[in-house]
């Protein structure tokens, strides 16, 4: 429930907070191969928004955006209180904001404070029960805000300390504690097609990636790595894949996009699940199988 609180909060400041881009509500740690590296990105959860894979999407700062608003929960949910029809129920918020003054301001300085103080001037003390199926009484407490690169200290990209964290670059978090009452008669889940809300599953967003997988057959454990390249009318990028590690080309400009493949002495294909894929697109993950011809 903790997550629909999440979810409200950061939705009511992406229409309140004149400089909100890219917004989502709780996210969580997931490990991503870039590059044949394992980095750690904060994603965003599921929700009813977001149904599908493609909307998983990552809140890594980005340079094109105005903003990137989100929250972390920090440490476990308590029950403070138990009544025959509910709880309450307390948890610690962790509102994340990164911030681009060259969209925000015009490049031009602006103290900290200011940038935190129109967020925190925007966060409601209590919440309306009618936005919220499952809790009522939600009640917001600041309890501090920090500031630097730790805040992103769980996650493994090496951009914020280096890049993304001068000037015209910003971040900081605010620690919210979050008092709820949280109803008992919640409806029993019944097993339905898509995610879980009814219905079938929603169209994916069209998104501007291309994710490469390798399948080598008889091989699972194949450690070769194949040379992939996609070509459009005006942008041709390369890169490596190998069984295990999926290479994705990102932020592609729109295109249609041809894949080839330059195979190692000894392999021959045997399919491509799709060779040419037009950007944006809705089905952005082509799987290359190949067979090893000398065994």
């Amino acid at each position: 429930m903790i997550s629909e609180i999440a979810n409200q909060l950061v939705l009511d400041l992406s229409l309140s907070v004149p400089f909100a881009d890219k917004v989502a509500g709780l996210v969580m740690p997931m490990k991503k191969s870039v590059n044949k590296i394992d980095k750690v990105l904060p994603v965003a959860i599921n929700t009813k928004t977001v149904c599908n894979v493609s909307d998983y999407m990552d809140l890594v700062p980005d340079s094109s955006k105005k903003s990137i608003i989100y929250c972390e929960k920090i440490g476990d949910i308590q029950f403070d209180m138990y009544r025959p029809s509910y709880w309450i129920c307390s948890a610690d918020l962790r509102l994340v904001c990164w911030y681009n003054l060259n969209l925000v301001n015009e490049s031009l300085w602006v103290d900290e404070g200011i940038v935190i103080s129109n967020v925190l001037s925007q966060l409601p003390v209590r919440m309306d029960d009618a936005l919220f199926t499952y809790v009522k009484k939600v009640i917001l407490t600041v309890t501090g805000v920090v500031t630097g690169s730790e805040i992103f200290s769980k996650y493994t990209y090496d951009e914020v300390r280096t890049q993304f964290m001068t000037f015209p670059y910003g971040a900081f978090a605010i620690d919210i504690n979050v008092q709820y009452v949280l109803n008992k008669c919640a409806e029993t889940l019944t097993p339905e097609p898509g995610c879980g809300f009814g219905g079938e599953p929603p169209t994916p967003a069209p998104v501007d990636y291309i994710t490469i997988t390798k399948v080598v057959t008889g091989d699972p454990n194949n450690e070769d790595y194949f040379d992939i390249t996609i070509t459009g009318a005006e942008w041709q990028q390369s890169g490596q894949v190998r069984v295990g590690e999926p290479l994705t080309f990102e932020d592609l400009p729109d295109d249609t996009y041809v894949i080839t493949e330059i195979l190692p002495n000894g392999y021959e294909l045997v399919s491509i699940s799709d060779d040419t894929i037009t950007i944006p697109t809705t089905t952005p993950d082509v799987t290359i199988t190949n067979q090893n011809s000398v065994e």
